[in-house]
């Protein structure tokens, strides 16, 4: 899709939908399926891009993953967490999502 509409925009599609003839609503579920999808992926940023200044979800090209605060080192890019834990080989970082606020 790559349209990047906010979830207020597709909520809109949505409802439009019961105004629409049968025929062409399976064809926009599928649409907007697709771009819900996309908004719940994480978007990562290359760390070569830019360092967060918060802690993040780390990632590093070994594949593991490690919520910490992400610093350049002389061999690259450490994330490090409150208990101490390294990731070395760090290459990406996304933020952390919202906190839960319950129901």
């Amino acid at each position: 899709m790559g349209r990047n509409r906010s979830l207020e925009e597709i909520q809109k599609d949505i409802r439009t939908l019961t105004r629409v003839p049968s025929e062409f609503i399976h064809a926009k579920l599928d649409e907007l399926a697709e771009e819900v999808g996309e908004l719940a992926k994480p978007n990562w940023i290359p760390c070569s891009e830019r360092l967060a200044e918060d802690a993040v979800i780390c990632y590093s090209k070994e594949g593991d993953m490690l919520i910490g605060f992400l610093e350049k080192s002389e061999t690259g890019y450490i994330a490090c967490d409150d208990d101490g834990t390294t990731l070395h080989n760090c290459v990406a970082w996304t933020p952390l999502p919202e906190p839960y606020k319950g129901e």
